[in-house]
């Protein structure tokens, strides 16, 4: 009885942090609060949109990758699609965080299954009320690349969680997936980069460390999964960003940049 009034105490608890932030994140698109750089963002897009990749004609210090993205809202002229794009992702993410929760806290000393229901649930409830504790933030771009990085940490999981129940179609589709969703992170936040490589590792590591293997097979698995989701990351950051420049002859422009950026 006392874990089914907590359980009802922490749904309706999670359940007015999904209010909340629902309330805040169509408030940005009735009153249009957001952050100046989506009015950049969206420029940047509509040259795409006439033909001109970034930093062919224009510097930028945003990378490249962003412009694509930004091409779609800008095609519509309009600011409320990606608004509307990063809600969806947001509620996303919330649920990979109850799914991640929820998995590790089986291998914890909590045992009641509704208690771990309990917890995932706060958990992904509790994601959303921050990332709408600012207003603007549920617009922003950082919100946009976690959610990628939380949707990828999520496909490595299922990938580690079902690896003897799934084909091997599926396993690598799973890895080449959640892959491409770290490799645009990367693209469009450098700094996630060492996020991104570190929850493959970790993964692999808890994955790994709990098998029925001795010492030099676990390490020996655990070094060729991780060296596998570090070069399939860092060939499809290459790959996305690198990529449109060669087709289109303009990868000294690239170069030239990158190199600007840097120094920057």
């Amino acid at each position: 009885l006392i874990l089914s009034k907590n359980f009802f105490r922490m749904l309706i608890v999670s359940l007015l942090f999904l209010i909340i932030f629902l309330l805040n994140s169509f408030q940005l698109i009735n009153f249009n609060i957001y952050d100046w750089d989506l009015d950049q963002f969206m420029y940047s897009g509509s040259r795409l949109l006439n033909g001109e990749l970034a930093w062919t004609k224009e510097f930028d210090d945003k990378s490249p990758l962003q412009q694509f993205i930004f091409a779609f809202p800008a095609l519509f002229k309009d600011l409320d699609i990606w608004i509307i794009i990063n809600i969806f992702l947001s509620l996303i993410g919330a649920y990979c965080i109850f799914f991640i929760t929820k998995e590790i806290l089986k291998n914890t000393l909590i045992k009641e299954k509704s208690n771990v229901i309990n917890f995932s649930i706060f958990a992904a409830s509790l994601y959303l009320i921050l990332l709408s504790a600012n207003k603007g933030s549920i617009v922003q771009i950082n919100a946009f690349c976690t959610n990628l990085i939380l949707l990828s940490k999520y496909f490595l999981l299922e990938l580690n969680i079902k690896t003897n129940k799934l084909s091997d179609k599926k396993k690598i589709t799973y890895f080449i997936f959640a892959a491409f969703l770290a490799a645009i992170c990367v693209s469009i936040r450098p700094y996630f980069l060492l996020t991104s490589i570190s929850l493959g590792l970790w993964i692999t590591i808890r994955k790994f460390i709990f098998e029925k293997y001795n010492y030099k097979i676990k390490l020996k698995k655990i070094i060729k999964f991780s060296t596998f989701w570090v070069f399939a990351t860092l060939s499809l950051v290459a790959f996305l960003n690198f990529f449109p420049y060669l087709i289109t002859n303009n990868l000294g422009v690239l170069i030239s940049t990158i190199k600007i950026n840097s120094v920057e």
